[in-house]
């Protein structure tokens, strides 16, 4: 009899009307041999959640730019702004913001950053010609720019059939939104980055919450994998300190439907968001529900150049032109990565209790670090890392496999961005 289990869906704040009720949804698992072919996933289970990837539309696009500008002259972020809004304002389209050089606030200066939400190629060339209309002269403006961040995102919609309730829809959705969650994987040469080695960087999840009698909601942030108070032992640094921590089942952490997971810091290069989006909110707007049709499952893909690390100069887009070249398929290998979680055996023949747990707690991502943590501690110690005729190290991709199906939705879907308007 084939193995299998079931995670729950934790519901833990209800943010529209048609969630009320709506408590015992789980996702399904199948348990089945994981391929021979290789080492590291021979006599292993592979886990694979029960979904039929037909029955949903993937669409994916740019929500921002970002690109730098030279002035000649001093300038006010305030000025600057009051240039570009009138060129580039247009409904149903987001707003522009400006920056200094360094991401920073209310600045003056010759060196400005400028991001606009919902860029097309010709809202950014209407900037571009305003800004160089207004400052040509007396102050020369060299029409010169360098894209410096990107938000690229995946939405993943529920298919209407004829005979679906609201409550099919919105349990379609919330499967969608947890597969993400549990099964998006990240590169673990980017865990090694330092945009990942500070704590808060660490993946993890935020929820707004708005308890009874409280006036205004309270955001809670907690880490997929907790750190124990206190100082570390010795031992831990020898080895990730995530990794450390993943070892223990305890400090894994189920991210609930509401909450908004994150990989890596908002100011940092990359940073990848996952969220059930039912609601729209952007900077300083109020949180506005999505009408039922409009709900989706989302993954965002932050890019920022850093003086570090010129992450948009290495995929080659250093100019809004270089979009229009661009095969945006390329992002899928390096940051829309999802994977199927390979699971050691019991005696039993069914999959260790342990590796399952994580798995209902911190999905694939948390099962690759609990899987890394220990075959990483097995080596400092002394003790036997691999089995009889196992891997003699463990590979990007760990014990996990690769995803094809929903890799391939993701690919078609980001074969079709462009910067052009698309007709609605």
């Amino acid at each position: 009899m084939p193995h299998s289990f079931k995670i729950p869906i934790e519901i833990n704040q209800k943010r529209v009307d048609d969630e009320a009720g709506f408590r015992d949804l789980s996702l399904r698992y199948t348990l089945k041999d994981a391929p021979a072919g290789q080492p590291v996933t021979r006599g292993r289970l592979i886990a694979e959640p029960v979904i039929d990837l037909n029955d949903y539309s993937f669409e994916a696009g740019i929500d921002w730019i970002a690109v730098q500008v030279s002035l000649v002259s001093w300038t006010s972020w305030r000025e600057l702004r009051t240039i570009i809004k009138p060129a580039v304002q247009c409904a149903g389209k987001g707003g522009v913001f400006v920056f200094g050089p360094k991401w920073e606030e209310n600045y003056s200066g010759t060196d400005f950053i400028i991001r606009m939400n919902d860029p097309t190629q010709e809202r950014i060339h209407k900037m571009l010609l305003a800004l160089w209309s207004k400052l040509q002269a007396p102050r020369t403006f060299m029409p010169k720019h360098r894209v410096v961040g990107l938000e690229v995102f995946v939405d993943v919609y529920p298919k209407k059939r004829d005979d679906d309730t609201p409550r099919d829809l919105w349990a379609r959705r919330a499967v969608m939104s947890d597969v993400l969650r549990k099964h998006v994987i990240l590169d673990g040469e980017w865990l090694k980055h330092e945009d990942f080695g500070e704590k808060d960087d660490w993946p993890r999840f935020v929820e707004t919450l708005q308890k009874p009698g409280m006036t205004k909601a309270e955001k809670k942030t907690q880490k997929l994998i907790r750190p124990k108070p206190g100082t570390p032992p010795d031992l831990s640094k020898k080895m990730d300190e995530i990794r450390w921590w993943a070892r223990d089942v305890k400090q894994h952490s189920a991210v609930p439907l509401s909450a908004t997971m994150y990989i890596g810091g908002k100011s940092r290069t990359l940073m990848i968001r996952l969220q059930d989006k039912v609601q729209d909110q952007r900077k300083g707007e109020t949180a506005i529900d999505l009408e039922p049709s409009q709900r989706r499952s989302r993954i965002e893909i932050q890019m920022k150049n850093s003086e570090e690390l010129n992450i948009l100069g290495g995929l080659k887009i250093e100019r809004v032109e270089d979009l229009r070249t661009f095969e945006f398929k390329k992002l899928r290998k390096a940051f829309f990565g999802f994977q199927l979680p390979t699971m050691e055996r019991a005696a039993t023949g069914a999959p260790k209790e342990e590796e399952v747990e994580v798995m209902k707690r911190s999905g694939s991502l948390g099962l690759d670090l609990y899987q890394r943590g220990h075959w990483d501690h097995a080596k400092i110690t002394g003790a036997s890392a691999r089995r009889e005729g196992g891997p003699r190290r463990l590979g990007r991709r760990g014990y996990s496999c690769m995803w094809s199906s929903l890799n391939k939705k993701v690919v078609l879907a980001l074969n079709e961005v462009t910067l052009q308007e698309k007709p609605h």
